[in-house]
């Protein structure tokens, strides 16, 4: 993945190949592009996973362990996990135009920066977060279900081509 800073922002975008999965803006990290709220969460729940065996060395839970995530649907919408509390935020497709497979979710950092560090140290520590997601992310297959990546059969491809 390529971090790269936007012009005359302090927002970057987060790249992977040619397309284009998130941005991070301030200490708000977010990936973008999943076909349902249910693909976000899972992509919510693997970052998190992620970050969490790179900060204690082990993993919060490991597969078929109760873990109590849920989805809570709303007005705000969030994936949380229970004794720990909400991971992440959904974030539904932008407008009614909008695909619906542009479900994305966002994390915040700031509460795991520590107070009185530079700006400069902020942005590394949230670049880096952001890569050690991604590599959860990518890790789990979930990305497979991003829009970005996702790649037509052959069968849609010829019904493209009789159009």
């Amino acid at each position: 993945m390529v971090i790269q800073r936007e012009h005359g922002s302090a927002r970057y975008q987060l790249i992977e190949g040619d397309r284009n999965i998130g941005f991070i803006d301030g200490t708000v990290i977010v990936f973008h592009g999943f076909t349902s709220p249910s693909d976000a969460s899972r992509a919510a729940w693997e970052a998190y996973r992620a970050l969490e065996l790179k900060r204690t060395g082990r993993k919060p839970f490991s597969y078929g362990q109760e873990i109590g995530l849920s989805l809570e649907l709303g007005k705000e919408q969030y994936v949380t996990l229970a004794g720990t509390g909400m991971i992440a935020r959904l974030l539904p497709p932008p407008d009614p135009v909008t695909p619906f497979d542009e479900w994305g979710f966002e994390m915040d950092m700031a509460v795991n920066a520590e107070a009185g560090k530079s700006s400069a140290l902020n942005e590394i520590f949230v670049t880096a977060t952001a890569r050690v997601m991604w590599r959860g992310i990518r890790g789990s297959g979930i990305y497979r279900r991003m829009r970005q990546f996702d790649v037509p059969s052959a069968g849609s491809v010829l019904l493209r081509a009789g159009q």
